[in-house]
């Protein structure tokens, strides 16, 4: 793979975004050769991708042609025609879930694996996410091109309404995912012990059986990629501290009815629009619900291979931080003997990118990947005239909080009930600060965006696309989020 300049790297890739405190290695599950080969026999595109790695913080760069194609792609396709390439997902995912499911449930222990069984089994995990990140690239790097013409369908439709209905509210309702999510599905098993625990329902060993068998099913959902897993002792004191509170009934009401719910409220609003049958709603549904589902399988699988990223650090001798700096293949190659120099990996802790395409990754190290990072990244402007605080409405609502800034799911410790979280993005790990959220806002993401789909599954106001909130907003600050009119107002205090 030739070497990529500045000139030539700023006119062949676009800034996409950042993210705080990701090693190099997890940062692969998703840009990796193997993922972009699996997007492009299943969606067509010829995918192309460049992440920077300094200081633990990635930014993502993407081919500018790979983006035109994949609009053009889709732009060509009737919405029936991107249902269908959606159908075989739920089938893929449920097997792969599975199938890593079936892993917890044996008694081995990773010193007990052969070096070549490590290899085995690491590589069929890896693959498992890369398959699942396929979908989930290919959802958010083309939802600005699935939303176009779903915009243009709902404005038209709008139009001749003979009553007003706000844009952003329907957008909001039309784009929900109608089919229960893995999140829905946890928080209703969670109450449900809640509500049994009250009830004196379960008691004693048959409690303890009743959480442990939760925890199998859902305690690594919080993992993501350094997230702290729900341990039995977590979701004992959690059941606990929610046994007398009076809302838990009123949730469990709603999550139980949430999808009926959901699909009457839209059946309603299609009718209203005088479009009942539209396909751009499903379609844009199925983007949203194989987009958020896809994010679940990192989870699990990082959970599953923390106590194996542990033994092979020890068989390897040496730091987890010189671990983390490897890419998958010289974690194999390494298992096998073929070491990766210090001197080399000490590049990478100064700065590292990796360029991927699906026939090869190149790295950069060192000083090479620095300049080059120089040389081409713009930081972000702080001056609060070249800002609004204005954005995306993803989950209509408004409430009032305090501001809180969260670059990490470290954060929790200082999120109380009601807070408003601020944050670059949210991911699975950030459930249970979403949970207590009074609202979220969020500087990327969508309107089928992993803030925007749990926002509207917990019923709270959620913006997307506020740029530079995290810079603009203080922590601490008293706001008011107005999710329908994508604005927020500081409140004197």
């Amino acid at each position: 793979m030739p070497d990529i300049h500045s000139d030539q790297f700023q006119t062949t890739f676009k800034y996409f975004g950042e993210w705080n405190d990701v090693p190099m290695l997890s940062s692969l599950f998703w840009y990796h050769p193997k993922t972009l080969q699996y997007l492009h026999e299943r969606f067509g595109s010829e995918p192309r991708s460049a992440f920077f790695t300094i200081q633990r913080k990635q930014y993502l760069y993407v081919d500018t042609n790979w983006i035109e194609a994949l609009k053009s792609s889709v732009n060509a396709q009737s919405a029936k025609d991107i249902i269908k390439t959606f159908e075989g997902f739920l089938p893929v995912f449920q097997e792969i879930r599975a199938r890593l499911l079936g892993y917890l449930q044996e008694s081995r222990s990773p010193s007990d694996f052969s070096t070549e069984e490590i290899i085995s089994r690491y590589e069929t995990i890896i693959d498992a996410v890369h398959t699942m990140a396929a979908y989930d690239v290919y959802c958010m790097m083309g939802e600005p091109a699935f939303l176009d013409p779903f915009d243009a369908w709902l404005t038209s439709h709008l139009e001749v309404v003979g009553r007003p209905l706000d844009f952003n509210e329907q957008r909001a309702l039309l784009t929900s995912p109608t089919q229960s999510t893995s999140t829905q599905r946890e928080e209703q098993s969670f109450l449900s012990l809640v509500q049994k625990r009250r009830d004196g329902i379960l008691t004693g060993s048959d409690l303890e059986q009743a959480i442990a068998a939760h925890v199998m099913e859902y305690g690594w959902i919080p993992v993501y990629l350094s997230g702290k897993s729900w341990d039995a002792e977590y979701i004992s004191a959690q059941i606990e501290a929610r046994k007398d509170d009076p809302e838990v009934d009123t949730r469990v009401r709603i999550l139980e009815t949430y999808a009926q719910q959901i699909q009457s409220r839209i059946a309603f609003a299609l009718q209203e629009l005088g479009d009942p049958s539209s396909p751009w709603p499903v379609c844009m549904q199925q983007i949203g619900f194989v987009r958020n589902e896809s994010e679940i399988i990192p989870s699990l699988a990082t959970f599953i291979l923390r106590p194996f990223y542990e033994e092979m650090i020890t068989r390897l001798q040496i730091t987890e931080e010189y671990f983390f700096s490897l890419t998958p293949e010289e974690v194999v190659l390494s298992l096998k003997g073929n070491f990766v120099a210090p001197s080399v990996i000490a590049n990478r802790l100064r700065a590292a990118c990796n360029i991927a395409t699906r026939q090869g990754l190149e790295t950069l190290d060192g000083e090479t990947a620095r300049t080059l990072f120089t040389n081409v990244y713009t930081p972000p402007k702080t001056s609060q005239e070249e800002y609004t605080l204005k954005g995306q409405c993803a989950s209509p609502g408004e409430a009032e909080g305090i501001v809180r800034i969260v670059q990490s799911v470290e954060d929790e410790e200082r999120f109380f009930k009601g807070d408003i979280l601020v944050s670059e993005s949210t991911c699975i790990d950030y459930v249970p600060l979403m949970r207590l959220a009074g609202a979220v806002i969020t500087e990327l993401g969508g309107i089928t965006s992993h803030a925007a789909i749990v926002s509207r599954e917990l019923g709270i106001p959620c913006l997307v696309g506020v740029k530079g909130a995290t810079r603009l907003l203080k922590d601490g600050e008293k706001i008011r989020v107005k999710g329908s009119q994508g604005r927020i107002e500081r409140i004197a205090t």
